[in-house]
């Protein structure tokens, strides 16, 4: 009898780490350790671990305002209608820009250990109304992220492009934004690391929030 019962808590034990190390969407298992190509050693075991738990709040998150039960589609779907949208109003009803879920979103990620290795905060002025005090990320140029996407671009050249469109503008300007966004079906979102970097893009270009300083 004790035998069994050793063996059934040693069994949960051993489903509990495998639950730890894949997560599953709408009946999909991805290995969430495996956020970078096999030949990009940029992260460490630790690091990959963190940057799964980012990731995977950005999955279902998407998952979640697409409707669509398969990760890859949903990406594919989610990005094409970006491409043709021409308003300001039009990509934030979209993108759920303002809305209680996006804020949510971006308080999760904000509290991920993995946060300020991507972004850094920065301050100034909406760049429509000119009054008004805005915070928003932009990408830690300094932080592995950027280290990330220029080992990947030594082996695919679209990713190559992209870091040094970045590194030319020191972050992610609203050209590189726009041209990105037209790219997304060149990408297997089957695989975690290409969603990361998509992750990380629509992050950084739907950061932007009202700002009050109470030092004023």
């Amino acid at each position: 009898m004790k035998h069994r019962k050793k063996h059934k808590i040693i069994s949960l034990i051993l489903l509990s780490l495998f639950l730890t190390s894949f997560f599953v969407i709408k009946g999909q298992n991805f290995d969430y350790t495996h956020t970078q190509p096999n030949e990009n050693n940029t992260y460490n075991k630790k690091e990959l671990k963190l940057l799964g738990k980012l990731l995977s709040v950005f999955d279902e998150h998407l998952v979640t305002i697409s409707r669509e039960k398969n990760i890859s589609n949903a990406y594919h779907l989610f990005f094409e209608e970006l491409k043709y949208i021409e308003s300001e109003e039009d990509f934030r009803q979209k993108t759920k820009i303002g809305t209680s879920k996006h804020e949510a979103l971006l308080d999760k990620i904000s509290k991920n250990k993995m946060f300020n290795d991507i972004w850094i905060y920065e301050y100034g002025r909406d760049i429509y109304t000119k009054d008004t005090n805005v915070v928003y990320l932009n990408l830690n140029m300094e932080g592995k992220y950027l280290e990330f996407l220029k080992n990947y671009g030594k082996s695919a050249e679209m990713i190559k492009n992209y870091h040094l469109a970045i590194e030319t503008s020191s972050g992610i300007s609203p050209s590189i934004s726009l041209s990105f966004l037209q790219l997304h079906d060149k990408f297997d979102f089957n695989k975690n690391y290409n969603r990361l970097i998509w992750m990380v893009h629509f992050i950084t270009i739907t950061s932007e929030r009202e700002y009050i300083n109470n030092n004023n």
